[in-house]
């Protein structure tokens, strides 16, 4: 509201400092932002009292800026609406109208009546009614509705309802001359507007800025907030943002007197507006556009914009724009060859002024035009009564053109009429005025040149920082990316080691399987043939190494052929394992229990006399015979005949088995279901033994009785 509004701020509308000065063409509610500066992050406030850079392009068209570099505090949540569609659809339609038509938002506001809102939909219609009174130049209207709404919007506690409401009661507490509370409003809504970015209020409120540096000649200050203002607007703002960019750029051009400047941008403000559904901003772009055309004598190009301005002005029933307008109008029409019609449209638009009460530049500016058409165009006789009428309105004018005018004009007629001392008087003060004009431009101009050229240098700098930044940036991704591929590289070496990892331990537990099923007797779970044949080796290697004794047990199953051709094979079976069961049960802790052949058993005895060895043979004898046969479905006893044999003579493992197969043989030839030592055996006895032993494997015959028993046998002698 501040900013975008154009007409108390603007050089566009009524009762605005511009009565005083053309540098208050932005004068209104500057003085309110200044103060925001102490409200924004310490960044902010460092960047805003610097002076302000000025556009390195033409007005609206800003290069670098500052706000991008705003710390931006944490953006309060927005309640959602809780009013129904077709409430919420024309509060919407309210709240847009507000500035761009206010007298239909007036209308819209009475026509909603007062349906069942929320607290927030209350307030949000008391936000839009302040607003539509002031940029009705209502202002003691919008003061009071301000007033009576805050304190509830701040309980609420929606920033956005409260940085609104602020912004139309700094606007209208500003033209009421209240100028410090303005600002401390102003401040406010600052502070809550860029807390919630919002991009509308950005916008209006460093416009606002800009306008009240230019109305204290900082012109270098001025279009930095500009610049800072189109930035927001580029960034985040729609055409209305933009729309109010190109305006205030427009004003600003023609503070500095560079008018070709000036019409360019009244020329996109108009259009920007007329994007934005804006017919305020727009008649007021077209306005002031034709205004600057017709004082610089291009009097027949004024007509067409003033022509659509005074349309819009009629279609929203705008008063004070139909007043203006028509001043305009007038103005154009006496200096395009058009006098009568002129003359005659100013008194109407005197006429108007006076019924609406504006007072200020604009009567005064339509009293010298009313002088300078009776003097062009020889009808001096009236024209003294219009300069003392232009006189009195230009009393409180600090707008050195427009008294230059004046003077211009009153020197003029007091000529025409032959007061020549009033005309020297006039045209001394003329002189005056313009060495002033001329100071102040040169002043502006050059303020503007240092505020361009340091807008250059920040942009530039800004600009490196971007490139910097993005290459930081663009560096960061690639490191990012390429730890994201090291990250995805290690996460797969790790992957392949654990697999690998996975697969070696599965082949070790298979290795060990099979391992263990190569030295595991399938039948009784007790250690093959081979793997008592190794164990046996070592363990005899270590017990000769320590000169220990060694011992080695060779039991046979009695009669296990009439078990399997009487009971069948399966209890053959079951018989080997309840006897293998049995043996372990009753063995040492070191001892190791083998199959050595189909019912033949190996006993290995480290660290074991052969007294010991004998004794252990006998526990194991009677063990098995004790064992209850009817478990395993046999009707008969188990027994076991045993050879037992003892590390001597042998020179290795086999040589000892083939010994306690001499021993067994000999159990065997006693009756069975006894312990039979090889060294008890009589030689000839030992003999009879061995020679039958080979006997009884006649494909071994010739070979050492070593090597006989180290290999597979029949063992036909255990039945």
């Amino acid at each position: 509201m501040l900013s975008i509004n154009h007409r108390p701020l603007l050089p566009s509308r009524r009762a605005h400092p511009l009565r005083r000065c053309p540098a208050a063409l932005l004068a209104a509610p500057m003085a309110a932002l200044l103060a925001l500066l102490a409200a924004l992050p310490p960044a902010a406030q460092a960047q805003a009292s610097s002076p302000s850079p000025l556009p390195t392009q033409p007005h609206w068209q800003l290069a670098g800026g500052r706000v991008a570099e705003l710390a931006t505090a944490v953006v309060a949540p927005v309640a959602p609406s809780a009013e129904p569609a077709a409430v919420e659809a024309r509060l919407q339609s309210i709240e847009r109208l507000a500035k761009r038509d206010p007298r239909r938002a007036q209308l819209e506001i009475a026509a909603l009546g007062r349906p069942a809102l929320s607290v927030r939909g209350q307030l949000r219609l008391a936000a839009a009614r302040a607003q539509a009174a002031a940029y009705q130049f209502r202002m003691d209207e919008a003061r009071a509705a301000t007033d009576e709404a805050l304190p509830a919007a701040r309980q609420l506690g929606d920033p956005q309802i409260v940085a609104q409401l602020l912004t139309s009661r700094a606007s209208a507490l500003h033209e009421l001359n209240r100028g410090a509370e303005a600002l401390a409003a102003a401040e406010e809504a600052m502070q809550l507007a860029d807390r919630i970015d919002h991009s509308e209020l950005r916008v209006d409120l460093r416009i606002f800025l800009a306008e009240h540096a230019a109305r204290r000649g900082d012109f270098e200050r001025a279009f930095g907030w500009l610049e800072e203002a189109d930035q927001v607007a580029r960034r985040n703002g729609g055409d209305g943002a933009r729309a109010s960019v190109a305006y205030t750029a427009a004003a600003l051009a023609r503070l500095i007197d560079d008018v070709p400047t000036a019409l360019h941008a009244y020329t996109v403000a108009e259009a920007a507006f007329r994007d934005d559904g804006d017919p305020l901003g727009e008649a007021d772009a077209a306005r002031r556009r034709a205004v600057l055309l017709a004082h610089a004598g291009r009097h027949a190009e004024a007509l067409d914009p003033l022509q659509r301005a005074l349309a819009r002005y009629h279609a929203l029933a705008d008063d004070f724009g139909v007043a203006t307008a028509t001043a305009g109008m007038a103005m154009a029409m006496a200096g395009s060859g058009q006098p009568d019609q002129g003359m005659a449209l100013n008194l109407e638009a005197i006429a108007l002024m006076r019924s609406g009460a504006i007072t200020g530049d604009p009567m005064a500016e339509a009293l010298v035009d009313r002088v300078m058409m009776l003097v062009e165009h020889r009808r001096a006789v009236g024209s003294l009564a219009a300069v003392e009428d232009a006189r009195s309105a230009l009393v409180r004018s600090d707008d050195l053109r427009l008294r230059m005018r004046f003077q211009e004009a009153s020197a003029a007629a007091h000529a025409a009429l032959g007061r020549y001392r009033e005309a020297h008087a006039a045209l001394a003060e003329l002189l005056q005025l313009k060495t002033r004009y001329e100071n102040q431009r040169l002043s502006r101009q050059l303020a503007a040149q240092r505020g361009r050229m340091e807008s250059q240098r920040m942009a530039a700098d800004l600009e490196r920082a971007r490139s910097e930044t993005e290459a930081q940036r663009k560096a960061l991704d690639r490191a990012e990316r390429n730890a994201r591929w090291q990250t995805l590289l290690i996460l797969a070496a790790v992957a392949g080691i654990a697999l690998a990892l996975y697969a070696l331990l599965r082949t070790a537990r298979r290795s060990r399987r099979n391992s263990a099923l190569a030295q595991t007797d399938y039948l009784t779970g007790i250690q093959n043939r081979r793997r008592i044949s190794e164990l046996g080796q070592r363990l005899m290697a270590r017990c000769s190494e320590r000169a220990e004794p060694f011992a080695v047990l060779l039991l046979d199953l009695d009669h296990f052929k009439s078990i399997n051709d009487d009971f069948g094979h399966a209890a053959g079976d079951r018989a080997l394992q309840a006897v293998a069961t049995e043996l372990k049960r009753h063995l040492r802790r070191g001892d190791e229990l083998g199959r050595y052949g189909g019912e033949e058993f190996a006993v290995v005895l480290p660290a074991t006399e052969v007294e010991r060895a004998a004794a252990i043979a006998e526990r194991l004898r009677a063990a098995v015979a004790a064992l209850p046969t009817e478990q395993i479905g046999l009707d008969r006893a188990l027994t076991v005949s045993i050879g037992v044999a003892s590390a001597g003579s042998a020179r290795d493992f086999a040589a000892l088995i083939a010994q306690a197969d001499v021993a067994l043989y000999a159990a065997k030839q006693d009756g069975r279901d006894r312990v039979m030592r090889h060294d008890a055996l009589p030689p000839a006895r030992e003999a009879e033994a061995a020679a039958a032993v080979a006997t009884v494997a006649p494909m071994h015959a010739g070979l050492p009785l070593a090597t006989v028993a180290a290999l597979p046998r029949p063992f036909a002698q255990a039945e």
